[in-house]
């Protein structure tokens, strides 16, 4: 039997504590604000306030399940059922997709429906949400929980955009360098599809909707997707730059992810991978060096509290070393002019252009004695 979260198997809230059970908490204040909120807004565009509560209940299920035995937890299967209304409403199919899997994942450990604490809700919520998933991947008779779910395995596709958001308008928000990928077909269409929806949710705002640095769950999600994306075996030479430069995007929006200790090595491993890359790449292949030269700069941006901390190793710092050889191999990014253009082609904003400013200053001045262009 699952561990009871409430004294009441019923339904009723009881007595409860609330605060001992932040999931559950964070998902029924989403469902109260979807109560709230009118569901034509809604479906022209999420509204932040829903969203947010969405964010914070993806964090909390997250942090619920860092437990090797938080499955047996009815809060986590409360949770998990607030996630998969906002996501269809959204247009956002591979969250969705995941998430309903990851239900019946959840009652097959418990042991089918009726095992689960509060049977009187879960079962009937969790049938409908299941039932609606089966009948929209391959619609057949019969009760849901009688079907192999591995028939309904498909291989890595193309998301569905936000409904209010048409995809030519999409192609649109790309930047130049990104867009001349995709037209000359160098991206896969699975990476395609992750770069446009990353574009989609800046386009309305969720990214800059958070209350905790930018942790949102278009955020969240897109990190999450991007993992997966990244572990594909499949993947060109292309889509991995493109993967890590929107990774690294994604994990300095939230600023706790940049603490955690687990940030250093990761990227230091993208180091390794961007240097190997310029060897790789054909010289003469400008779509694919541009991006590989921006992303070289990404890499190198938290360069400068480490060169003015620790001035005498930061030539040691694998980061210094990679920007020495894209120096060398491309010897137009010694023109800072030049290499401006070059990155404006990619995602920038006046912020990050400043610390790549810096960072290819602090490296050209000691590599080379009289730079084409000084930082100033």
């Amino acid at each position: 039997m699952a561990l009871m979260p409430f004294p009441s198997a019923r339904g009723s809230m009881g007595s409860c504590d609330l605060h001992t059970q932040p999931a559950l908490l964070q998902s029924k204040a989403l469902q109260l604000d979807k109560k709230i909120y009118p569901a034509s807004p809604f479906m022209a565009k999420p509204d932040k306030q829903t969203i947010g509560h969405y964010g914070e209940a993806l964090s909390k299920l997250r942090d619920s399940l860092t437990n090797q035995n938080a499955y047996i937890e009815d809060a986590v299967v409360f949770s998990i059922l607030s996630l998969p209304e906002v996501e269809y409403l959204m247009g956002n199919m591979s969250a969705y997709d995941a998430h309903v899997r990851g239900l019946k994942r959840l009652v097959d450990l418990h042991r089918g429906l009726d095992s689960l604490g509060w049977v009187g809700l879960l079962k009937p919520a969790v049938t409908g949400v299941l039932a609606f998933w089966y009948s929209i991947n391959q619609p057949r008779p019969g009760d849901p929980f009688e079907i192999d779910r591995g028939q309904y395995l498909v291989p890595i596709t193309p998301s569905i955009l936000p409904p209010n958001l048409e995809a030519g308008r999409v192609h649109g928000y790309l930047d130049t360098g990104t867009r001349q990928l995709v037209e000359e077909e160098r991206l896969s269409p699975h990476v395609v599809s992750h770069v446009q929806q990353y574009y989609n949710w800046n386009d309305v705002d969720l990214y800059s909707f958070a209350p905790f640095g930018g942790k949102s769950a278009a955020n969240v999600e897109a990190r999450e997707r991007g993992w997966g994306l990244m572990a594909y075996a499949g993947n060109s030479l292309a889509d991995r730059i493109v993967l890590i430069a929107m990774q690294h995007t994604l994990l300095d929006v939230s600023h706790a992810e940049r603490f955690s200790k687990y940030y250093g090595p990761l990227i230091l491993n993208w180091v390794g991978f961007c240097a190997r890359a310029i060897d790789e790449v054909d010289a003469n292949d400008t779509s694919l060096c541009d991006l590989l030269i921006w992303v070289c700069l990404k890499l190198a941006g938290g360069l400068t509290a480490t060169f003015l901390k620790i001035r005498s190793s930061s030539r040691n710092d694998r980061r210094f070393q990679l920007m020495i050889k894209m120096l060398t191999i491309y010897p137009k990014t010694q023109d800072w002019k030049t290499l401006e253009s070059v990155l404006k082609r990619f995602h920038w904003n006046e912020y990050c252009l400043h610390f790549w400013h810096l960072v290819w200053g602090m490296v050209t001045s000691s590599i080379l004695p009289e730079p084409n262009q000084r930082v100033g």
